[in-house]
C-alpha cells in the first residue's frame, strides 16, 4: 500500500513545476532530517528561491519585457506635470469661476494623478 502512495507522489511530481518540485524535495529533506534542522532547509530553500527568482528576472529583461524603474519614474514626472498645471489653473478657475471652479480642477487632478498611478503608459 506504501508503493502505491510512493507511486503517486512520483506521478504528481512529474507533472509538477521546478519550484513545486523544489519545494518537495526540500519538505522532503526536512522529514527524514527532523525538525531540529527547520532553520537550516528554510534556509536553503530561500536560498534556492533567490537565485531561481534571479534568473527569472534575468531573462524577462534580456528578453526587454521590463525596463526596471522607469515606470515608477514616468508616473512620478506625469503626477508632477499635472500638478504643474493644475495649481495655476486652480487659481485662474477660483478667479473666474469662484468655488465651483476650484471644484472642478480638484476633481480634474485628482481624477488625472488616479489615471496616472494605476494605468501603465
Amino acid at each position: 500500500m506504501d508503493n502505491g502512495g510512493s507511486q503517486q507522489r512520483r506521478a504528481v511530481q512529474t507533472r509538477s513545476t521546478p519550484l513545486q518540485q523544489e519545494i518537495a524535495n526540500h519538505l522532503a529533506a526536512l522529514q527524514e532530517l527532523g525538525p531540529e534542522y527547520t532553520d537550516t532547509v528554510a534556509a536553503t530553500l530561500v536560498d534556492e528561491l533567490d537565485q531561481q527568482i534571479e534568473l527569472k528576472v534575468r531573462q524577462v529583461l534580456a528578453e526587454g519585457g521590463v525596463r526596471p524603474g522607469s515606470t515608477l519614474h514616468e508616473k512620478q514626472k506625469f503626477v508632477a506635470m499635472v500638478l504643474a498645471l493644475g495649481i495655476p489653473l486652480l487659481a485662474i478657475a477660483g478667479g473666474i469661476a469662484g468655488l465651483a471652479g476650484i471644484i472642478l480642477v480638484v476633481i480634474a487632478i485628482g481624477v488625472l494623478g488616479t489615471v496616472a498611478m494605476t494605468h501603465n503608459f
